[in-house]
């Protein structure tokens, strides 16, 4: 089933990137590991704020460790789509462009934190509920957003199947359309049908 997952530029660009980096397993994405490999400083202050700053040439940051793992990690992957996907200061931007950014940290953070070539290699239960509770587990995220990821490629399949089905639809009808295709006795029907038309002084115009 997994095989009609189509992934998306940014998933690819992400795999591309983990691979270079040898982050291959989910134990692989740890937030040091992953911070050093995006050359991104890590900086953990109670009561912080989660957000990232950055420049041309540095990266930080910031977490808070009073918050359970899943949901610091969580975080982590969040801001990490800032510094690496987005140019220029959050603060100064006009809103509709800063709520396009979260949107797209939002999606950044399903892809970066439960990559699809990690997931397709992992023997799901077929119960959801407990598919949910196994992915969360092995990437240390919450069952919400490992929900959030598993719906997203269970709908990502179902429109890729229905399509496909659709063209086969299509296609087959085609095929039933094309006399070449047809059986003897309805070749013998048609040019009866015709037989009788000419006789009747009707003309057959194909088109």
């Amino acid at each position: 089933m997994l095989s009609f997952y189509q992934i998306t530029v940014l998933e690819e660009w992400i795999e591309t990137q983990y691979r270079s980096f040898g982050i291959l397993l989910p134990l692989d994405l740890t937030i040091d590991h992953v911070g050093n490999s995006f050359n991104t400083h890590v900086i953990y202050m109670t009561g912080a704020k989660e957000e990232a700053i950055w420049d041309d040439e540095k990266a930080a940051i910031f977490l808070n460790p009073d918050k359970p793992v899943e949901e610091v990690r969580e975080a982590f992957f969040h801001e990490l789509c800032h510094p690496l996907r987005h140019a220029g200061d959050q603060l100064m931007l006009p809103r509709i462009f800063r709520e396009l950014q979260e949107t797209q940290a939002n999606q950044f953070q399903l892809y970066a934190a439960m990559p699809f070539f990690m997931v397709k290699d992992i023997r799901l239960p077929s119960y959801k509920d407990e598919a949910i509770g196994l992915l969360a587990q092995l990437f240390g995220v919450t069952p919400l957003l490992s929900k959030r990821r598993l719906e997203q490629i269970e709908r990502r399949i179902y429109e890729a199947r229905s399509h496909q089905e659709f063209v086969q639809h299509l296609q087959n009808q085609r095929t039933r359309a094309d006399p070449a295709n047809w059986c003897p006795e309805a070749k013998a029907m048609f040019r009866l049908a015709i037989q009788r038309k000419m006789q009747k002084g009707q003309g057959v115009v194909f088109r």
